[in-house]
Formats: structure tokens, C-alpha cells, sequence
């Protein structure tokens, strides 16, 4: 396979992407790289990962992280100010299993996107609640 044709491939990949947030992006991305190498390269098979890979109709809105937390959104969790420490256990307790480091940036979008609002505590951590 020349350059040229991986670098389409590459392309593909990322315009597929293009609507998805950047935690999900990272976690997905060399999956559907892959199935798509694969589809154009029938000497590349795609690894045993690739049959998880389902459609969002399969899975509802609440596919990956974000979904996680549109989740707990829609069950009122965010009705009560709520530190990282109690979202993430709180996901945890629903399947949604990803490292600390994930959930920041993923609360971070949903501030910018005027979901929830968050604030200093009493103790100084970030606390977090759905904007009324």
C-alpha cells in the first residue's frame, strides 16, 4: 500500500470522525481506522475489537463517556452540586469505567456548551450542577 492511499485512508478516518468529541475521538479512532484500512485492503484484517463496534441506534445517545453524562444528566444526579470524585464513582456505578484524567476535559465541553456550571467549594475543589 503506497503512502498516497494510506494518507486517504487517514483522511477518511478523521472526516467520519468529525463530529464526535475529542475523549471519545481517541478512544474510538484506531478502531475505525482500522475497519476502514481493512475495507480498502483485503490483505488487512481487522483485529477481534472490530465486531464491538456497533451503530448508534444499537446504542442509543449514550455511547462513550459523554453519553455516561448525558445519562446522569436525564436521572437528575446533577440536580445537587456534585464533585468529579462523586460523578466519576457515580459512572463507575453505571459501566461507564475510563481513567480520572477523562472526565475533566469531558466536564470542561459540557460548561462550554452551558450544560453545567461549576464552582469553588467550601473545600476548594470544583463543585459541578446543571444550569437551570
Amino acid at each position: 500500500m503506497d503512502k498516497q492511499h494510506l494518507m486517504s485512508i487517514l483522511e477518511a478516518t478523521r472526516n467520519l470522525l468529525s463530529d464526535i468529541n475529542e475523549p471519545e475521538k481517541s478512544l474510538i479512532f484506531p478502531i475505525v481506522f482500522q475497519i476502514k484500512l481493512a475495507s480498502n485492503n483485503n490483505n488487512v484484517k481487522p483485529t477481534s475489537i472490530s465486531h464491538m463496534v456497533v451503530s448508534e441506534q444499537e446504542v442509543g445517545n449514550y455511547a462513550g463517556l459523554s453519553g455516561g453524562l448525558r445519562q446522569l444528566l436525564e436521572s437528575g444526579f446533577f440536580q445537587q452540586a456534585r464533585k468529579a470524585r462523586e460523578i466519576q464513582d457515580e459512572l463507575r456505578r453505571n459501566a461507564y469505567t475510563y481513567p480520572r484524567t477523562s472526565l475533566p476535559p469531558l466536564l470542561i465541553s459540557f460548561i462550554n456548551k452551558r450544560i453545567l456550571v461549576r464552582e469553588r467549594g467550601t473545600d476548594g475543589q470544583w463543585i459541578y450542577i446543571k444550569r437551570k
